[in-house]
């Protein structure tokens, strides 16, 4: 059973490549919604496309609240990189996607997200199909 519903998929499709794998890309139209919502990625639990949901679609103007408040009021520029292209990779450890795409000598620069929110269950295989 799908984590959204019928009509949440529906919405997905037009900013995420898909709605029920764990590899997509993000192809919302706006550069600061794809790059405030990376961001946002790295500090909780919830998947990516549950935070588009529940946080950018609620709040139109969610990204340049973003920038301005991380640009204008801490001057951390760093947050300029994540706004370019953006594939998500959910479900696997960083160790597991490091290893992937270092195998297919992929040349990226890599956002590694805190795992201290991230729950793990051993014993189980996950899949990006």
């Amino acid at each position: 059973m799908s984590e959204f519903s019928k009509n949440e998929r529906r919405i997905l499709e037009k900013h995420f490549s898909n709605s029920d794998k764990n590899v997509f890309a993000v192809i919302t139209p706006r550069q600061v919604d794809r790059g405030a919502l990376m961001s946002r990625y790295s500090r909780t639990d919830k998947s990516m496309r549950k935070i588009f949901l529940d946080e950018f679609l609620k709040n139109k103007n969610r990204g340049e609240e973003f920038y301005d408040r991380v640009l204008l009021e801490y001057g951390d520029d760093s947050v300029a990189e994540l706004g370019i292209a953006q594939i998500a990779i959910e479900g696997l450890t960083n160790i597991a996607v490091t290893r992937s795409i270092k195998n297919g000598e992929v040349s990226v620069n890599l956002l590694i997200f805190s795992t201290s929110l991230v729950s793990v269950q051993f014993g189980t295989a996950l899949s990006s199909s």
